[in-house]
């Protein structure tokens, strides 16, 4: 038997969701440290002041993009709609997906467990004839 594709799908949203925020946290360390350093290095050779904006600043901010971009394209293991969103709404840190509601980390099992309960429910009540 294979592995469960919700499982690999689910530590795929994980990792997204890692570099996410330690390319939030690492910003403003990592911008300081480096563009303090090329300023010293670079500021003698090209006389410009603050050049730490342009070296620096820009490559961090399409690295920060890259990172929260790829996150909120994520697409849920099971309806296979972006996760975090909806059509008028998004929630970039939500653990239900927006369209279907099956929480992050339910197993394929588990998850088929409940589906068909949920469709004997309903069998159940249009036998009975109850809405």
């Amino acid at each position: 038997m294979g592995a469960d594709p919700y499982a690999m799908a689910w530590a795929d949203l994980r990792r997204r969701r890692t570099r996410a925020w330690v390319a939030i946290l690492a910003w403003l360390p990592v911008g300081e440290v480096v563009g303090g350093l090329s300023d010293m290095a670079l500021r003698p050779l090209l006389r410009v002041e603050r050049i730490r904006g342009m070296l620096i600043g820009l490559p961090l901010l399409a690295i920060f993009a890259w990172f929260q971009i790829h996150r909120a394209l994520f697409r849920c293991p099971k309806c296979g709609k972006k996760f975090h969103s909806t059509f008028f709404y998004g929630n970039p840190w939500t653990r239900r997906c927006l369209n279907c509601g099956i929480r992050m980390s339910t197993p394929k099992a588990q998850d088929d467990e409940a589906e068909h309960a949920r469709q004997e429910t309903v069998n159940d009540r249009l036998i009975s004839g109850k809405t």
